[in-house]
């Protein structure tokens, strides 16, 4: 087998054990309501689909003898990864507004106020 077989069957390994932790949480998050655990399943879930992505492209890249058409693909994906990264980093923003008591008019009736530090509290 070789090393580059290996990796791809690692991460075929971990993109199910991701999908499973995806449905899983979002199970979870259904039964519970807890928008948290939807929101993290969501980001398992896209990272399943990053990771089948990436090994989809690398077996057809794998096989062009072109080198020029080899990078063009290469570097299609290395621009979609990207992407998508930034989408997660976005989703995983929203995901910490939602987690993160707010402050200000959409605060809970009962939430505590904040205390300004100042020469005279820190006496």
């Amino acid at each position: 087998m070789e090393n580059n077989d290996k990796v791809a069957l690692a991460v075929a390994f971990s993109t199910t054990l991701g999908g499973i932790m995806a449905i899983v949480k979002l199970a979870m998050g259904l039964w519970t309501m807890s928008v948290l655990f939807i929101v993290s399943a969501v980001y398992y879930a896209m990272l399943c689909v990053s990771r089948f992505s990436i090994v989809k492209s690398h077996t057809r890249t794998r096989q062009i003898a072109d080198r020029v058409q080899r990078l063009t693909q290469e570097m299609s994906v290395y621009h979609r990864t990207g992407g998508l990264l930034c989408f997660i980093g976005l989703w995983m923003l929203l995901r910490r507004r939602w987690t993160v008591p707010a402050s200000g008019e959409d605060s809970p009736d009962d939430a505590v106020p904040a205390v300004e530090i100042t020469a005279e509290t820190e006496a």
